[in-house]
């Protein structure tokens, strides 16, 4: 019985005219007990976990140390944001994004500053950057006369692939750096970067801290029909909302990979597989969330 459901009299108290048998009681070890597993391995622990730990009454867990990363954009043309742009300059914006979502899966992400179209110079960071568990670059990583990322990490490390069939995303290369760095390049179109980032690097970085994989993808209902041309899978930045109880995906026009306009109502992707020629509005399609730091 709860306090609040009684009367005091004096030095007695009266009940409510009906009382349930063993109500209201807490029993010793009905939530856990001695020798249950809390967590497996691989869990990223979130407020909610170490509330719970420290309930048990432990007071340390050994955890995976956090992975330490340099992020770097190449480009003659970019511009740091506040400052006049002059014919062929654009803002740089690829740096700050992926710093931000680095630090959002707890990783130690320094901002490494831009860096122009020069080999040396991109050489000579690179060398210097080999303490570092990742190296995450974002430019320069396509088949133009500038772009020389690729060049000179097979210069300094390996490359273990370069390419992807996707849609926007396909200039991303990926290699080694000595024994300790692992590299990503990704491509200079923001979008492109965005949606790389997702699909490569988060899963490397859960990886890396010994983290179950988690990539979230679910059916909804299209709002709006697509058509396109087959060949690569293609991730469209969508509008992911609920329906009468449905779980329903907007596609979004623009879909550009240097057009960010559309981020600002982008809370998930629609999966179009290379082999698909779109879809209609009312068709099932698959949907990935845009979530971070969920292990």
């Amino acid at each position: 019985m709860i306090q609040e459901d009684i009367k005091l009299h004096g030095g007695n108290i009266a009940l409510p005219a009906r009382v349930q048998y063993a109500e209201n009681i807490r029993r010793r070890g009905e939530d856990f007990r001695a020798g249950d597993m809390l967590y497996e391995r691989g869990r990223r622990l979130s407020a909610f976990d170490l509330a719970l730990i420290a309930t048990a009454g432990v007071a340390e867990v050994v955890v995976y140390r956090r992975a330490r990363a340099l992020v770097i954009a190449t480009g003659d043309e970019l511009i740091s944001p506040g400052k006049p742009l002059r014919p062929g300059q654009i803002y740089e914006s690829n740096r700050l994004a992926t710093v931000l979502q680095l630090r959002q899966l707890s990783v130690m992400a320094d901002d490494g500053g831009t860096v122009a179209d020069d080999g040396d110079a991109l050489r000579d960071l690179l060398e210097h950057a080999r303490d570092y568990d990742f190296v995450i670059t974002s430019g320069g990583a396509s088949v133009g006369d500038h772009d020389l990322v690729k060049q000179v990490l097979s210069e300094i490390g390996e490359i273990n692939f370069w390419k992807v069939k996707i849609k926007p995303g396909k200039p991303i290369a990926f290699g080694r750096i000595g024994e300790l760095t692992h590299f990503f390049a990704l491509p200079g179109n923001p979008v492109s970067s965005l949606v790389t980032f997702k699909l490569f690097v988060e899963p490397a970085i859960m990886a890396w801290h010994h983290a179950a994989p988690v990539f979230l993808e679910l059916r909804a209902t299209a709002a709006n029909g697509f058509r396109r041309i087959t060949g690569r899978t293609e991730f469209l930045r969508a509008q992911l909302y609920t329906e009468n109880g449905v779980l329903v995906a907007r596609a979004l026009s623009g879909q550009g990979s240097h057009m960010m306009g559309t981020l600002r109502e982008t809370n998930g992707f629609i999966r179009v597989d290379a082999d698909s020629t779109g879809f209609d509005r009312g068709e099932s399609v698959v949907v990935t969330p845009l979530t971070t730091g969920l292990f």
